[in-house]
């Protein structure tokens, strides 16, 4: 009678443990896809913040291009992102490559800007 309780009792411990093996299987394969997700993003972030320099000189050629022929069609393109185009700006910060374009609304971003990144130390 004992060696079939302990049949029964090892037969039922390597169903249990081969459940385990699974949900340890397919929890594994879940976050291997989650990993990749959170590396595309972060790719993307990287990628977004190196063309970050180069977006806002676009902006401020376009907004000193508007300004010096007067042409409506460009200011109405960056107003159109959300930008307004001032023909005698204040004086900007130093370093500011964005003089004459001031956003209509600062969205509210979760991505350090440039002049963050600068000040903050490195890891």
């Amino acid at each position: 009678m004992k060696s079939g309780f302990n049949h029964h009792l090892l037969t039922v411990l390597a169903g249990i443990l081969l459940a385990l093996v699974i949900v340890n299987i397919v929890l594994n394969t879940g976050n291997l896809e989650r990993q990749q997700e959170v590396n595309n993003r972060q790719v993307y972030i990287q990628q977004a913040q190196q063309l970050d320099a180069l977006y806002r000189e676009m902006v401020k050629a376009i907004a000193d291009l508007s300004v010096s022929r007067n042409d409506a069609q460009l200011r109405d393109l960056l107003a159109g992102q959300g930008l307004t185009v001032n023909p005698n700006p204040k004086p900007a910060e130093e370093g500011s490559p964005r003089e004459g374009v001031e956003p209509k609304e600062r969205p509210s971003r979760n991505v350090p800007s440039a002049r963050d990144r600068e000040t903050r130390p490195s890891r």
